[in-house]
């Protein structure tokens, strides 16, 4: 997970629990890229589009150029929802979005599609 604000990476972090997952944080692009570094391939990526230096959209871009990273969907997060910025995150490459605040079934539900879209279980 890629999130800049503690009550917002808090959050998700126990939504995320919430279904099994065992979640590694960042709080910005530069950090994410630094977990992967030391061997992290993640199944899925839930990402803030409004981080700090590099936002989600580059970094979304960076990660799908990985090779290792080929199965690994990216949920994109944000509070600054529009049909532009559906349509940037999904050209950038993440498989969905949902807005801030998070609703937790909804979320749950997303996090299941885009780990099933790619081939997980």
């Amino acid at each position: 997970m890629v999130e800049d604000d503690a009550s917002h990476a808090r959050l998700m972090q126990a939504l995320l629990a919430d279904t099994g997952c065992e979640v590694r944080c960042a709080s910005d692009a530069n950090q994410a890229l630094a977990l992967l570094e030391e061997g992290l391939v993640p199944r899925l990526i839930v990402m803030d589009l409004q981080l700090p230096g590099l936002d989600g959209l580059a970094l979304a871009r960076i990660l799908l150029q990985r090779k290792e990273l080929a199965d690994t969907s990216i949920l994109a997060v944000t509070a600054y929802w529009g049909e532009e910025t559906a349509d940037q995150a999904l050209a950038a490459g993440c498989s969905a979005f949902v807005e801030k605040p998070i609703d937790a079934d909804p979320f749950h539900a997303l996090v299941a599609q885009c780990l099933s879209a790619r081939g997980h279980s």
